[in-house]
């Protein structure tokens, strides 16, 4: 029996072992929103499969859906973010805090492409520039900022209105977040309270 194939850029978000060579992954989709996706032999090191399939790789997927769930049949790399943070403690670390709250928040196949690009976007940035910790802890809030407006958990709020419209990640915006990061942190917690997750 044949099955169709699904043709989708991702970003693994996290991955789990299973059985002796085999993954199970956690999938951000641009065309089918968040997936748990399985790959055979993935971990051997002779897979083809092994460079597409890293966390926080950022790859062209090729997807069956089977009784038991999604599998990945091949994963074409387009760049990874891991190697690009490796060496980077806080950026691994802000982009492991990423990949955890979208897997808290994302309700499943449900595709948000403009969520997606924005991710890319924001990764893209965070592994092409330099930033201070101070430049990075305010890059977090405004990531996390545009996340939760996207998913609709920010309400009117008139001091980050223009930050939240154009997803940029300039100097300039991070400046601004800077100045008002207090009350950025406040509508951070508070909208992650009512996610109730």
């Amino acid at each position: 029996m044949s099955h169709h194939k699904y043709h989708t850029p991702g970003i693994i978000l996290s991955s789990l072992p299973s059985g002796e060579a085999n993954s199970f992954l956690y999938i951000f989709t641009r065309d089918l929103g968040l997936i748990g996706a399985y790959s055979q032999g993935s971990r051997n090191l002779s897979s083809k499969l092994r460079y597409g399939l890293q966390d926080f790789s950022h790859s062209l997927f090729s997807l069956i859906s089977t009784k038991k769930g999604w599998k990945v049949v091949s994963a074409r790399p387009l760049g990874s973010y891991f190697s690009a943070f490796k060496n980077q403690k806080e950026k691994l670390i802000l982009s492991a805090r990423t990949a955890s709250l979208l897997r808290r928040l994302l309700g499943g196949e449900e595709n948000n492409t403009e969520l997606f690009d924005l991710i890319v976007s924001a990764f893209d940035s965070l592994a092409g520039r330099a930033f201070n910790h101070d430049e990075l802890h305010s890059f977090e809030c405004l990531l996390m900022l545009r996340i939760l407006n996207n998913l609709g958990y920010i309400g009117e709020t008139p001091t980050f209105a223009s930050l939240l419209a154009m997803p940029l990640w300039s100097q300039s915006e991070l400046e601004t977040i800077g100045v008002h990061r207090r009350e950025a942190i406040k509508t951070i917690n508070r909208s992650l309270e009512e996610t109730q997750m």
